[in-house]
């Protein structure tokens, strides 16, 4: 009974501290470093405001010198705000802080010390001796292991012992306030809690008995010592420039799954190029023509392959119907991913809605296709496909057509248009510059809308500066007015009328295209690639 009635007192006492507590973010830091401190300290504040804590620059004279002219006893201050604060983080000053960074007061038990030991792989004989060393000058308490890195330590009020001289002595060989720490923690009887290495990246986690991984997939990045991971950096200042931009700046590395083309007939190709002019690093992986010359299953052994060795910020799968919902499962956990569908709901299938849940969000052209996706994803965007600001283009032509339509006659398109008063020049086959050119020959452009809502044809029209004529579609009036941007019918006999009034007043016709041509480009493909990006970003 007793230790029932500890544990729900525990419990009950961990769900008060965890609605009450006071929680503060520390890092030490003065003038001699504002180079550094300028680009860290705002990542550093931000991540505070994000999981509610107070933030604090140290910057008074510490009670010890630490041996290597560096003010780490700075830290000492714990004991003394520990007072005031519940739990404490400590962030040093050479770290990034990646965005996505989970909450470091949520991973760590209140009655643990998070932080992530150092004595490991090429470092652990080297921090052993530093353990023993620490033992010959202030006494054998048993400490074999556990070399902590001040650099990420998360203490509650009921550790801040830890903070303070040992018997009036502190450590200044090397580790200084590392060694000091650890050694009170040890006497203390302290439990610690290690944490994965991504909370504290250094570049020795970052070497081969490790695995030699990625530090832009670790939460925390950190530059302790000469802090140069990559070979054609020199000093660390560069490292963290160069780091900040990769992370912070606004190019990304994208690997767009699709299919592609040099006709750009392919939606993809100008997908791809909207990437690369917004000035991000853009692979194309064409998943069809891989699939040709080694098969489905040996190209989604090689896509995971090109997505663990391409350091990418993005994956963007275009459909990708072929590709194996296992595929997208592995891939997943390695980056941020997104599917892009463009095709209406009849086609979004079983197999597209197991791929929805497994990619990080999911963007599509149609807002029924939506409305499915966010029953499974609740990371699912409507992003509207737009059209081509390379080949949808106005075309200086003579017109030679009163009206036409750009697609397949089928159902309801060929009653209405067997029913018109006029002729209709009719071309199924129109692709790419070949279409912005019947646009430009053409005094009226026909579009019929569908239950899925407008498709690229109305964006391709008002883009390539032609008149459009066409039923309404839900969300149309949030973009486009009628009679002044389009112009829409209610049934066959009101697009007999217009027709009729229409080419009886092209004046009109004119006035009424360069309104829709103006207003259009917010849907062109650089818009489309933003879009997605900036979504990415929020998640």
């Amino acid at each position: 009974m007793l230790a029932l009635w500890f544990l729900i007192t525990q419990q009950i006492g961990q769900g008060l501290m965890k609605n009450n507590t006071k929680l503060l973010i520390t890092t030490r830091a003065d003038a001699g470093i504002k180079e550094m401190t300028d680009i860290t300290h705002p990542i550093i504040k931000k991540y505070a405001e994000k999981v509610g804590a107070d933030f604090m620059v140290l910057s008074h004279v510490p009670p010890s010198d630490s041996g290597d002219g560096r003010p780490h006893y700075r830290i000492l201050k714990h004991y003394e705000l520990h007072e005031k604060y519940d739990r404490i983080l400590h962030i040093d000053s050479d770290m990034i802080i990646m965005p996505n960074c989970p909450n470091l007061f949520e991973v760590v038990p209140y009655d643990k010390i998070g932080t992530v030991l150092e004595d490991k792989g090429s470092r652990k004989p080297a921090r052993h001796n530093l353990i023993q060393s620490a033992q010959d000058k202030f006494g054998h308490i048993g400490w074999n292991s556990e070399y902590i890195n001040t650099g990420i330590i998360l203490t509650s009020k009921c550790h801040r012992d830890i903070f303070q001289a040992i018997d009036g002595e502190y450590w200044t060989g090397f580790g200084s306030d590392d060694v000091q720490l650890g050694y009170l923690i040890k006497k203390n009887g302290f439990e610690i809690m290690d944490l994965p290495f991504q909370y504290n990246h250094m570049t020795m986690f970052s070497e081969p008995w490790n695995g030699s991984p990625n530090r832009f997939k670790s939460n925390i990045i950190h530059y302790g010592g000469r802090g140069v991971f990559d070979e054609n950096v020199k000093t660390k200042m560069d490292q963290i420039r160069k780091d900040y931009d990769r992370i912070y700046g606004d190019n990304m590395r994208i690997l767009f799954v699709g299919v592609f083309d040099t006709s750009k007939k392919s939606t993809n190709t100008s997908q791809l190029l909207a990437f690369k002019r917004l000035g991000h690093t853009v692979v194309g992986y064409n998943y069809r023509s891989r699939a040709k010359s080694m098969g489905n299953s040996q190209r989604d052994l090689h896509l995971l392959q090109t997505v663990e060795e391409g350091d990418f910020d993005l994956v963007v799968f275009s459909k990708c119907d072929s590709v194996s919902v296992e595929c997208f499962q592995k891939i997943k956990p390695l980056t941020k991913t997104c599917l892009w569908f463009m095709d209406p709901l009849v086609t979004y299938n079983e197999d597209m809605r197991l791929k929805t849940a497994e990619v990080t969000y999911f963007c599509c052209d149609k807002r029924n296709v939506l409305d499915e996706a966010k029953k499974i994803n609740k990371n699912s965007f409507h992003v509207c496909e737009g059209y081509d600001q390379d080949v949808d283009k106005p075309h200086s032509l003579e017109k030679e057509h009163d009206i036409s339509f750009i697609g397949n006659i089928y159902g309801d398109r060929q009653k209405i248009i067997e029913n018109l008063n006029h002729d209709v020049h009719i071309f199924s086959n129109a692709y790419g510059a070949e279409h912005a050119k019947i646009v430009s020959k053409s005094w009226i452009n026909l579009n019929f809308c569908t239950s899925e809502g407008a498709s690229d044809r109305v964006y391709k029209i008002l883009a390539a500066g032609g008149f459009l004529l066409t039923n309404d579609w839900d969300g149309r009036d949030k973009y486009f007015v009628d009679n002044e941007d389009l112009m829409i019918f209610s049934d066959i006999n009101d697009l007999n009328d217009k027709i009729s009034k229409c080419l009886k007043n092209k004046m009109v016709l004119n006035k009424i295209s360069e309104s829709g041509k103006r207003k259009v480009n917010q849907f062109n493909r650089l818009n489309w690639a933003k879009k997605v990006v900036n979504i990415c970003n929020e998640q």
